[in-house]
Formats: C-alpha cells, sequence, structure tokens
C-alpha cells in the first residue's frame, strides 16, 4: 500500500495481493472504495511499481457500479478527475475495455461525466439484429447507451425525436461508426424535422464533411420531394447524382449551391433548353457523366457549350443525328465512355468520327438503324483502345467478329447478344480475344456446342459466358461457367 494513507484504510495493507486487497476494499462499498481510489491517485510512483493491477481492479469495479445505476454522479466525476492522471499506469492490466467521456459545459443538466465499455452493451450490439457489421463499440454517452438499448431491442427509439440536433448528429455518427445501418437512418430521419427549403443545403454540406451518409441521404430526399422537377441522390461511390428536368425559380438557389458538389448530372424533358441549366455548367467541376438520352433535345447553346467530360449517354436520343453529333465531338476530347444505342439517324460517318475521341475505351451501339459488318470494322478500326463494348443487334455477323478480333485486342468485355455467327468466326475471333474476360452471347445464332468449346479453350483470360437463349445444351452451359469459374 501507498505511505501516508488515511488511518481508515490502513487495514487495506494487510491483503496477501491484489486480488484480496480488491476484495477487502470493494466490501466497504463504493463511497469507501472511490475514497480510497482518489487518495491512491497521489501516489503514481506506487501504482508504477506494484499499484496497478490493484487500481486496475477498481476502475472495473466502478465501470459496473456506473452502468448498473450504483455510483452517484458526484462519485464519478470525482473518480475521472482522479483518473486522467493515470489511465496510461493502468491501462495494460484492464481486463475489459473501458472508454471514459468527460462531459462539457454544454451538458450540464447530464453531469455524468463517463460511461464504460461494459459487457452489457457489447452484448447488446453484437446481439442486434440489425447491426450491419461487427465493430468495436466506440466512445458512448449514457443515453447513446440508452437509445442502442432500446434499438437493439425494438428496432426504433420512441423517444429520440426529444433530443436537440447536435445530439441526433451524434447518433447518427455513432450508430453508422457502430454499423447500426437502421439506428443511423432512424435519426436522420428524426433529424429531418430540423430541414427548411432555406437551410437544407447547409446541412447536406455538413453532412458530407462528416461523412454522415444516412443525413445526406436525407437531405437530398428533402430537396427531392420538395423541388418538383429535381432529383438529388447522393451515392457513397460515386458522389451527388442531380436529375433535372425542370427547374421553379424558386430552387435556382439551391442549384446554384449544390453545382459544385454534382458529378453525374441527368437531363429530362425540357431540361436541354433550360439557359438557367446551361449557367451552372461552369461550377460543375467535378462532373464525370452527363446523361440527356431522355431530355427532347439540346439548345444551340448548350451544343456549343456541352460538358466536357469522361462519360457522355444519349440512350434512345431519337433527336441526335449526324450533324449533331459532328457538332458535339469536339467537345467530346475527354470521354472514355460513350452510349449511343436506340439513338436516331447516326450513320456511318458519324461513327467513323469515334477516332477523334482517343480516350475511347467502353461503347454502346446497340439497337441501331443501318448497322452493318463493315460498320462493325469501321467502329473497330476507330476505337482500338476498346476495352469494352456492347452491341446488341442481330445485323453481325462473322466478318465484323473477326474485325474486334484482329483490331480491338484489349477488350476484356464484349455483349454481342442477338449475334448471328458459324463455329470458324468464333474460333477465329478467340486466337485474337486473348485479354476477353466476359463473354455475354445470349440469344446467338449459328454456331453450336463444338465451335464454342474450341473457342474458349483458346481464351485463357475468359472468365465468364453467358449463353443463355443460344442453341446449346442446359448442361454445356453449366459445365462451362463451372469451369471458367
Amino acid at each position: 500500500m501507498p505511505p501516508f494513507l488515511s488511518k481508515k484504510f490502513v487495514h487495506f495493507g494487510e491483503a496477501a495481493d491484489p486480488d484480496q486487497a480488491a476484495a477487502m476494499i470493494l466490501e466497504s462499498g463504493p463511497e469507501v472504495a472511490a475514497e480510497f481510489f482518489i487518495e491512491c491517485t497521489d501516489y503514481t510512483s506506487w501504482i508504477k511499481e506494484e499499484g496497478a493491477e490493484l487500481m486496475a481492479k477498481l476502475v472495473e469495479f466502478f465501470s459496473n457500479e456506473w452502468i448498473h445505476y450504483r455510483l452517484e454522479a458526484e462519485q464519478a466525476e470525482s473518480i475521472v478527475k482522479a483518473l486522467w492522471n493515470i489511465f496510461p499506469l493502468i491501462e495494460s492490466h484492464l481486463t475489459k475495455s473501458v472508454t471514459f467521456v468527460a462531459e462539457g459545459e454544454a451538458h450540464q443538466e447530464f453531469p455524468l461525466p463517463f460511461v464504460t465499455l461494459s459487457t452489457e452493451l457489447s452484448e447488446i450490439v453484437r446481439g442486434s439484429s440489425n447491426l450491419s457489421r461487427p465493430l468495436e463499440v466506440p466512445t458512448i454517452t449514457p443515453q447513446q447507451f440508452k437509445f442502442v438499448r432500446e434499438y437493439a431491442y425494438s428496432g426504433d427509439v420512441e423517444y429520440l425525436w426529444r433530443e436537440e440536433p447536435e445530439a441526433i448528429v451524434d447518433m447518427i455518427r455513432l450508430a453508422s461508426d457502430m454499423g447500426m445501418k437502421g439506428l443511423a437512418q432512424l435519426a436522420a430521419r428524426t433529424y429531418r424535422r430540423y430541414l427548411t427549403e432555406e437551410n437544407v443545403v447547409e446541412h447536406l454540406e455538413k453532412a458530407s464533411l462528416m461523412y454522415l451518409k444516412p443525413l445526406e441521404e436525407e437531405c437530398c430526399q428533402f430537396i427531392s420531394d420538395h423541388a418538383l422537377g429535381i432529383n438529388l441522390e447522393r451515392s457513397e461511390l460515386f458522389g451527388l447524382f442531380l436529375e433535372v428536368e425542370w427547374i421553379r425559380e424558386e430552387f435556382q438557389p439551391l442549384l446554384v449551391r449544390v453545382a459544385k458538389d454534382v458529378t453525374h448530372l441527368k437531363l429530362k424533358g425540357t431540361a436541354g433548353s433550360d439557359s438557367f441549366l446551361l449557367s451552372l455548367l461552369p461550377s460543375m467541376k467535378k462532373l464525370v457523366r452527363v446523361d440527356v438520352g431522355e431530355a427532347r433535345g439540346l439548345s444551340e447553346e448548350l451544343v456549343e457549350e456541352f460538358p466536357v467530360v469522361s462519360e457522355w449517354l444519349f440512350n434512345c436520343a431519337e433527336w441526335l443525328d449526324d450533324t449533331l453529333f459532328e457538332r458535339l465531338i469536339p467537345r467530346a476530347k475527354k470521354v472514355s465512355r460513350l452510349e449511343i444505342s436506340a439513338v436516331g439517324d447516326l450513320t456511318e460517318a458519324s461513327l467513323s468520327q469515334l477516332s477523334r475521341l482517343p480516350w475511347l475505351t467502353k461503347l454502346n451501339i446497340s439497337d441501331m438503324h443501318g448497322i452493318s459488318n463493315d460498320v462493325i470494322e469501321l467502329i473497330a478500326c476507330a476505337a482500338p483502345m476498346l476495352t469494352e463494348l456492347t452491341f446488341q443487334h442481330s445485323h453481325i455477323g462473322d466478318p465484323g467478329l473477326i474485325a474486334l478480333g484482329e483490331h480491338c485486342t484489349e477488350l476484356r468485355i464484349l455483349d454481342l447478344t442477338r449475334g448471328n455467327f458459324t463455329n470458324e468466326g468464333i474460333i477465329l475471333f478467340s486466337e485474337k480475344a486473348k485479354n476477353l474476360e466476359r463473354w455475354i452471347l445470349k440469344d446467338g445464332r449459328g454456331f453450336d456446342e463444338e465451335g464454342l468449346q474450341m473457342a474458349f479453350r483458346q481464351m485463357p483470360g475468359l472468365q465468364f459466358v453467358d449463353l443463355s437463349g443460344c442453341r446449346v445444351s442446359r448442361y454445356f452451359e453449366e459445365e462451362w461457367k463451372l469451369i471458367l469459374a
């Protein structure tokens, strides 16, 4: 025992070991144990030499007393103040994880200064069916502990709505850290009552900076619900999606504020002719994709200032013709992904322009009129760096397939749904397509199992093949899926 202890603690020194000493002290009750602990924290030399194990046992005792509401708040506060200086000395002797949280002035109405990661809390979290992933339990306040426990048992938190905004934000962060996705979403929905048309963008920016995905999603949903003609969606992997059909004047300031974070822009209806939207484009510094397939057309101004980004999607744009495509090509110097399936009247003249896209690696030209094997050969020569090609059309045969094998040697993914090939064509293609990993031949005609088997054996990189709808047996398809897997 440390020297110069108060007389009422001297008899504890008669203990034979730390376990016996701890038992004697704890039998005296929480108040005596707290007084002894606080007094001993002044003797750091004794703690370093022999007292660390005993002090650690007392800390664990106090944590259990706190969890079971048997420790007074004032006692807890005194213990924590005394503990700050010696915690590093006893930490290695703790047999369970213990976290102390000092409450600031903002929590004067709740003066309990620390909580522990008790066995009870760990079991509640790990045993919860609402837990999306196993995680170590982070620092948690008593109020948060109550909410976690209630959610784990009932799937709901009835009184969360009574909390202040800052406390709900903390709850969102905590639940996300603990892997309790449902609780995080519930807290975000609860927070929605603080959102208004005037402050929602501010809250969205705050949520983005703090990486609070559930709150970001709630803010985006609030905007989509209130700004008719606008849909906003946050993706954890890709960023901020903005879909615009029309823009009401009262929501123009909102779009001005979110424009700098937009990564994916989709225009529908008359949005392609909106002058206000055109004025926002220079602010969209993070923009990577533009989708205008569902727009009714593009204004002259938008054609001239079309975004220089890496992905262009024109699927189903019936108004896209050779003249317009040629005007857009100078703006396509960064395009790596182009989708022009089921468009209007693009001819060979437009497709030959693909040679002006040096970064083009992904192309979708399905269901286009006037496609022939000669056109496929033209595309293969114009875009030899393609790694992914989707060409769902019945007019491609052996010449087009062989041209792809000869010129597009970097192909990794090839979708030739509804193609019409012979065994000879497929085998000749396979001799060149050594890098192909995924080959989709759905609803194909003209080839059989013998030709496919010879082709597959010549493609060392092939990992997946789709033969659904082809004239092959179910057994053959399943066998090759297993072999490639």
